[in-house]
């Protein structure tokens, strides 16, 4: 029964005996050993009168059945119920090889082929992720980053110039320190201002914002930037070195708009028998993605040249948007989630902007790891970070029936949400994690010490402030529409046992326009009665998975307490192929030669 005492009440109201595993004594006897868990269990009854019950009773009821083969098994570990085959007649709480969509390599290969199953982009619900592994993948997560963070630099424009009055102060303040530079350069020891300076010179400013240095200079002839048609500024600023004194050319700008018009064609088919763009080079992106960060940190503005293009900023924001489902969920910085491809509980997951301590944690942890796109704007309550863990349970895969709990819980973070400061009190949200932390004193008073909150004080919380029934019109459906696609694109990979159920646990985060995106899917989900939340839930979901597993075995129209049944599809007699790849295969014919007496063939 695990470390369950809720489960083993609700079978033991039932009638059922647990059996105990035995050990051989010294005299040649077999002794009961009861796990910790329930000798805790029997001390705390006994110590509050709730029920006068021994271990010698449980032991004597183990030993009367120990020769009998259990008909129910429950294991946090699969492993438990699944090393061995079991019977016909046993009742299990583990599918196997559901780790195709439990660990987080699995779910991230195997969303991919959503589409294909549900008629919907996993891109819509899933943050895009990367599988360090794949030699493909790397590169493919590459050229991510930097469109991303070409995407991201043209949207920190349009925000920090669209003002004018943010134009006027910033091109007065540009005047001062002119005059300022030309009266302090008269003189006999006076020397021309250099064109180019080396990120070295500001790295007082990247200190203050935990900013990589970077000794190299970039100089005007390393960064030929593609021109394009639409701007008639280009042909100029293009002549400008990337980085300048004071200020950052232009250039940068006009980069980033090249490839966020490349990366439109692509969707639009556009580039379709058209000779190849230019393409930028390593060196290039390094310098691009460099200034990229000191500009997205306000470390230095932009050249006002630069400001004749904000029109063309703002319409290629509008274009990229119609493309780019995850628009909405990313702010300007470029943050990503590195989560160790099958570790739980929120261990080893880190948070990076930087694409040199990315490689470096990817290669520290030998590369089994993967990287996800991390939400940079996302739903806060009182400005605190927190997610969603929502239960569900899977007790056929053909037909295919999901069982959704209407019941879930709010995990917060201890720190006030900002970007400027990656550590996991802020971004990572397990409780694992967070009861390594106090919470902050500037934290929201409203918020619970143990960090979090049943679903009925969230629902409370949208109504107070303003947003009606918002959790059950979009957000419920947002997390069941997440997990029917990820079960039906990877229902063919498991197996599909009958008499077997599974208890899954998906992690949920919401974006400021309450859109839901899965995080992760969890098998054996954490029901530990770790505070005051999760104690006045879990003890009631594993009474309700009672209810559904055997309870409804004899009583279709039984009671399931708050699971609803959210998903049931007619049986398939052939599961449609979940491999997206497509080949030809055959024999090559050659033709007849008049020397030859038949065609060869390879």
């Amino acid at each position: 029964m695990g470390p369950y005492p809720g489960l083993r009440a609700a079978l033991k109201r039932r009638g059922w005996v647990e059996r105990f595993k035995s050990e051989f004594s010294g005299d040649g006897n077999n002794l009961v050993v009861l796990p910790r868990s329930v000798i805790l269990e029997i001390n705390k009854n006994n110590a509050t009168g709730a029920r006068k019950e021994t271990g010698k009773t449980l032991a004597l009821m183990s030993h009367i059945v120990r020769s009998c083969s259990p008909t129910f098994m429950f294991s946090v570990n699969s492993v438990d119920v699944l090393s061995n085959p079991p019977k016909e007649f046993q009742i299990i709480n583990h599918f196997a090889k559901a780790s195709a969509f439990t660990t987080k390599t699995g779910l991230c290969q195997n969303l991919r082929n959503a589409h294909w199953f549900n008629d919907i982009d996993p891109m819509t619900f899933y943050p895009r992720c990367y599988n360090l592994r794949d030699a493909e993948e790397k590169q493919l997560f590459i050229d991510n980053y930097r469109l991303t963070a070409c995407i991201c630099f043209i949207k920190h424009f349009v925000a920090r110039y669209n003002s004018e009055s943010v134009r006027s102060h910033l091109l007065a303040s540009k005047r001062r320190l002119q005059r300022k530079t030309n009266s302090s350069a008269l003189g006999p020891n006076s020397r021309t201002q250099p064109s180019t300076i080396s990120v070295t010179d500001i790295e007082s400013l990247k200190n203050k914002n935990n900013c990589t240095a970077s000794t190299s200079t970039i100089q005007a002839s390393s960064l030929s930037l593609l021109q394009s048609t639409e701007c008639d500024s280009c042909d100029e600023l293009c002549k400008q070195p990337l980085l300048k004194v004071k200020q950052i050319s232009a250039k940068a700008l006009c980069l980033a708009l090249e490839r966020c018009k490349c990366f439109l064609q692509e969707r639009c088919h556009e580039d379709i028998d058209k000779e190849e763009t230019e393409t930028v080079n390593e060196l290039q992106w390094n310098q691009f993605i460099e200034v990229f960060h000191i500009f997205v940190r306000n470390q230095m503005d932009l050249d006002p040249k630069s400001w004749t293009m904000l029109k063309r900023c703002k319409d290629v924001l509008r274009a990229v948007l119609g493309k780019w489902p995850q628009f909405s969920m990313e702010g300007s910085r470029n943050v990503w989630v590195l989560k160790p491809g099958a570790k739980s509980r929120g261990r080893g997951i880190q948070c990076s902007d930087n694409l040199e301590e990315i490689y470096e944690a990817a290669i520290a942890s030998k590369w089994a790891i993967v990287i996800q796109k991390y939400i940079e704007r996302p739903l806060l309550i009182h400005g605190t970070k927190f997610d969603i863990r929502q239960w569900f349970l899977v007790t056929d895969w053909n037909p295919l029936t999901m069982w959704f709990y209407n019941a879930c819980y709010l995990r917060f973070c201890s720190k006030k949400f900002s970007l400027d400061d990656l550590d996991p009190s802020i971004h990572v949200s397990n409780n694992c994690i967070q009861k390594n932390y106090e919470p902050e004193p500037k934290r929201a008073k409203e918020l619970p010490e143990d960090n979090m909150w049943t679903h009925e004080e969230f629902v409370h919380y949208l109504r107070r402030s303003g947003h009606g029934e918002v959790f059950a019109e979009k957000i419920i459906p947002g997390m069941k529409k997440a997990i029917v696609s990820t079960l039906l694109c990877t229902q063919e990979l498991v197996v599909p046992r009958k008499g077997t159920f599974e208890l899954y646990g998906a992690d949920f985060m919401l974006t400021n326009d309450f859109h839901t995106w899965l995080l992760e899917i969890n098998s054996s989900p954490s029901m530990a009665r770790s505070t005051k939340a999760t104690t006045a839930l879990v003890d009631c979901v594993l009474e309700d998975m009672i209810k559904v597993v055997l309870d409804q075995k004899s009583n279709d129209s039984g009671d399931t307490g708050n699971f609803e049944l959210a998903y049931r599809q007619p049986v398939i007699d052939d599961f449609p192929p979940t491999d997206a790849s497509l080949a030809v295969y055959g024999k090559l014919l050659l033709l007849r030669n008049n020397n030859d007496k038949a065609a060869q063939s390879l």
